[in-house]
């Protein structure tokens, strides 16, 4: 999917809380994390530091079955 540059969804990116989900082996899980970026528009790509917490529930998910997903909160959401 491409993101027109200057969209409503482009602008979305800026300074946002995304939400991190994954499943595995430590269960379900949602990880708020404070850093997504988007680093692509065409296509669109989003990149998300989760740290190197190796013991954690979300990195260890995602090593385990390469896959995530990512919600980005609304600006009415972030206090939340």
């Amino acid at each position: 999917m491409d993101l027109p540059y200057g969209s409503d969804y482009a602008k979305k990116f800026i300074t946002n809380v995304g939400l991190i989900t994954s499943t595995g082996p430590k269960g379900d899980n949602i990880m708020a994390a404070e850093f997504t970026h988007l680093v692509s528009y065409k296509p669109g790509r989003i990149a998300v530091c989760i740290g190197k917490h190796y013991k954690k529930a979300t990195g260890l998910n995602i090593r385990k079955t390469k896959q995530f997903g990512v919600s980005i909160a609304a600006t009415d959401q972030n206090v939340l």
